[in-house]
């Protein structure tokens, strides 16, 4: 487990905070940032991490604009305030790790502890499943074709099933038509690809920025990582995410036809 600093001085000192200036005021504030108090915090996230959200803001920039303002506000408390910050990022990392399918982090030389926290909770929490939506559309819609062949799906071209005929209507594309028609079955049959997790951050399918991806290929150590994120897609039991996959495949398809009409029902 991470673990590089000691532990955090003694915040209270048996309920009495020994500075000269704002004594109660920075012994409360300091006092929130607990790690047992936010830890149950990211026990819960990192428990519903497999659910659908819109909306899924990242705790960890929250927390580091806080300690911002309270370094800026009691700079002769700074100390105390980074040695807090430290260590509730510490015990977070090690409960993304023991939780989430991270074998190792290694090689820390030089790296942030701030972005590094702010990266994995982003990676394996609050981007988690909003992440699995784009990697799989992306990458079925840019080897549309090479699916369409591989998988033999010209024997679904003529179909008559509603969503085959209306997407052939829509996008005039019978690749395009069959792929979105039998976006379950294409899903189930990749699951079978092996990928590795440097292949999968690195290849532009996640959508990840440069910090993330050189963070993640630097320090993290995953094993059966797209095993674990297409039974993740594949098991959702309010098929949310396959839902969404279709409507971001739809948007990718819609760039290509500017002048059609999206069908937004599945």
């Amino acid at each position: 487990m991470f673990d590089t600093i000691p532990m955090a001085v003694d915040l209270t000192r048996n309920g009495e905070y020994t500075q000269k200036t704002n004594d109660m005021q920075i012994s409360m504030l300091l006092k929130y940032y607990n790690s047992d108090i936010l830890i149950s915090q990211i026990d819960q996230k990192i428990a519903n991490r497999n659910q659908f959200d819109l909306i899924s803001p990242n705790l960890i920039d929250s927390f580091e604009n806080n300690f911002n303002e309270l370094r800026k506000k009691y700079p002769e408390d700074i100390n105390n305030i980074t040695d807090v910050r430290e260590r509730l990022y510490i015990d977070i990392i090690n409960k993304i790790q023991a939780n989430c399918g991270i074998i190792d982090i290694v090689d820390l030389e030089g790296v942030n502890i701030y972005d590094l926290t702010s990266v994995l909770y982003s990676f394996f929490i609050s981007d988690y499943v909003n992440n699995i939506i784009k990697l799989f559309a992306n990458f079925i819609f840019t080897q549309r074709t090479a699916l369409y062949n591989d998988l033999n799906l010209d024997q679904f071209k003529k179909d008559k099933d509603s969503s085959n005929v209306h997407y052939k209507k829509v996008y005039n594309d019978p690749i395009i038509a069959v792929i979105i028609s039998k976006f379950n079955y294409i899903l189930q049959s990749i699951s079978t690809l092996d990928m590795s997790f440097e292949q999968l951050i690195t290849s532009g399918y996640y959508e990840l920025d440069a910090r993330a991806i050189s963070i993640l290929r630097r320090v993290i150590v995953v094993n059966d990582f797209y095993k674990i994120i297409c039974y993740t897609a594949l098991n959702d039991p309010n098929h949310h995410m396959l839902s969404e996959m279709k409507l971001k495949l739809q948007a990718l398809t819609q760039q290509q036809y500017p002048n059609a009409k999206p069908i937004i029902t599945f």
